[in-house]
């Protein structure tokens, strides 16, 4: 079993990151444009950010029984604002870096209207996909405080 944070950008997936570590997980956040993960897949338990969240579907076909964690920001203006922060702000975008920005928003520089809407499109995309599938999907907001008390059920771990 893998697990998959699959949330966009700005949703705490750092966060995710390091609380799969502390529940023993060997977890590997993705660093945008690493496009060539076989090595990272075989070697790693568990997985967060971009580019994963875009190839959800293809992870869960590849990996069977895993499970999908879907990190968002109920506070939609925190998340846009926050992405303009982070993501308006980087000058030197790498070309790889541009590559799954476009793939994720349809745009490399921020865009507040294609970023809102490439977010509303990922989350009915994740829900649609799981919709008869709950146990597979847990849909966490980890910016409003939930954590552990969501996140160690879903993977059978102890708090």
């Amino acid at each position: 079993m893998k697990i998959f944070g699959i949330g966009l950008s700005r949703t705490a997936s750092v966060t995710l990151n390091e609380a799969l570590i502390m529940l023993g997980y060997r977890s590997h956040f993705v660093i945008d444009g690493e496009e060539d993960l076989q090595g990272e897949l075989a070697e790693f338990d568990a997985f967060t950010h971009m580019p994963i969240a875009v190839k959800f579907k293809e992870m869960d076909e590849r990996f069977p029984g895993s499970k999908f964690i879907l990190s968002v920001r109920k506070d939609r203006e925190a998340w846009l604002n926050s992405c303009e922060k982070r993501i308006g702000m980087v000058v030197n975008k790498t070309d790889a870096m541009k590559k799954v920005l476009k793939r994720t928003y349809g745009t490399d520089v921020y865009d507040r209207e294609m970023f809102n809407a490439a977010y509303e499109q990922h989350f009915e995309n994740v829900i649609e996909h799981f919709k008869d599938r709950k146990d597979d999907l847990l849909i966490i907001d980890i910016t409003c405080g939930e954590g552990f008390e969501k996140l160690c059920p879903f993977l059978g771990k102890p708090m």
